[in-house]
């Protein structure tokens, strides 16, 4: 289906280019020639094209997938890291509770210091 509207197109430009050398001829009187080399030209500059595109899209799908995967396993290693911090929490809310007990002691020791 693709290649039929690709060669339809291809044919409307041969044609369309015909008709505007002659539209050119009588313009002009200047001679346009329109030959079978012209549109094999015409045919290879558009299969360079497509395979230039051809390989941008797919460069840009591999960034894509890439990408995706890079996510993936971020997405993992960010639950792993939830996961430890939750394992934690109990310890760094007793280290906390024993700060502010340390931290009492310091301010009692430190006025019964500036007492004497």
């Amino acid at each position: 289906d693709v290649d039929e509207r690709v060669i339809n197109v291809c044919v409307s430009m041969q044609e369309t280019a015909i008709a505007l050398s002659s539209e050119y001829k009588a313009a002009l009187n200047r001679h346009n020639y329109v030959t079978a080399t012209s549109y094999l030209s015409l045919l290879k500059t558009f299969a360079n094209v497509f395979e230039l595109k051809r390989k941008e899209i797919g460069y840009a799908r591999d960034r894509y997938v890439n990408g995706l995967s890079k996510l993936a396993e971020t997405s993992i290693q960010v639950k792993g890291m939830q996961e430890q911090l939750e394992l934690l929490r109990p310890q760094l809310i007793e280290s906390s509770a024993q700060t502010e007990e340390l931290l009492v002691t310091i301010q009692i020791r430190t006025t019964e210091a500036d007492a004497q």
